[in-house]
């Protein structure tokens, strides 16, 4: 199993993103849900991608599968980290454990007031 992620600080980035253009896609699809509804946000998108899902439509689904994501109503809307680990168990193959090891803004959340969470 392969995890991978990266991300960007309130100023931006300077280099190329390590997961490449599906960075771009997934980053362009939350701009404009949140542009749209005039809002400043920290968004965290996971992925998961099993055998058997070869069909070679790169960035273009990433961006697809996000802005769909986003027109969901979220699952749990809470301050509760331990609400968001269950949500995170359950709808995941791979688990809090990984997730929360490899995401630096999923740890960065523990201190937050609100989380949104959507699923699916």
């Amino acid at each position: 199993m392969i995890v991978e992620g990266d991300y960007e600080g309130y100023n931006g980035r300077s280099d190329y993103p390590g997961i490449g253009g599906c960075y771009y896609a997934s980053m362009l699809a939350a701009l404009e849900y949140l542009e749209a509804r005039r809002k400043q946000a920290t968004v965290i998108i996971f992925g998961e991608v099993y055998p058997g899902f070869n069909i070679p439509v790169g960035v273009w689904f990433v961006r697809e599968a996000v802005r769909a994501l986003f027109k969901r109503t979220p699952i749990i809307k809470t301050s509760n980290i331990s609400e968001v680990k269950e949500v995170i168990e359950k709808e995941s193959r791979i688990g809090w454990k990984m997730w929360f090891s490899k995401s630096k803004l999923l740890r960065r959340f523990i201190g937050e007031k609100r989380l949104d969470i959507t699923f699916k």
